[in-house]
Formats: C-alpha cells, structure tokens, sequence
C-alpha cells in the first residue's frame, strides 16, 4: 500500500522502502524525487539537524532518552520534539541548545 504524501507549507516528503524521496521548492526551482541515502536531509534547517545530532548522541551514550531530552529542554527553553525540519534557524536558539546539550551530555557540539 502506497504511503500518502505528508504535506506542508514547504516541502512534500513521501517514504519509498528503504529510500526517501524529497519534493522541494527552493528559490522558484523545483527539486524534485531527491534520493536521500545518507540518512540525512540536505533541506532540513540547522536547529533540526542539531535536534537528530542531539538524539544520536543520547542513543549512543545509553542513558534514558526520555530523562536526557527533558533536561536539554529544559535547559534551553526549547522542547525538542517541536524541533521539526521545517522549524526556522534562530542563531540564538542553536546556541542554547547546544549549551544545554553541553551541560547534560558532557559533549561539544
């Protein structure tokens, strides 16, 4: 059964197997059927792509991903899971995300 575009105001993204597919707008181009192999999304803003470096780093140092997230949220002011790849950059909301994530997991962003 094929899976139903989720839709938003900037980008259309669909899952294929193990592959994913990315339609964007960018500038009046139209990027579309972008493979994206390595896990990552190039279209994705920097506070998320810090929200999923975070997440890794919580996976990799086994502590309780739940008691980890709430406390960077805390910390920073900023609740993760509200982090979406859509969320605008905000320079000072990076900065004290990653002091956050300083304090908690003891590692540099």
């Amino acid at each position: 059964m094929p899976l139903r575009p989720k839709v938003s105001s900037t980008a259309v993204v669909r899952s294929e197997s193990a592959d994913q597919m990315l339609e964007r707008t960018v500038l009046g181009l139209r990027l579309q059927d972008v493979r994206v192999t390595s896990g990552r999304n190039l279209f994705v803003s920097q506070l998320y792509d810090l929200r999923i470096l975070i997440e890794e780093k919580i996976k990799a140092s086994g502590l309780d991903a739940m008691d980890v997230k709430g406390k960077i949220s805390l910390k920073s002011g900023r609740l993760l899971a509200f982090i979406t790849p859509t969320t605008a950059d905000d320079p000072a909301v990076i900065a004290k995300l990653k002091h956050a994530a300083k304090e908690v997991l003891n590692v540099n962003f």
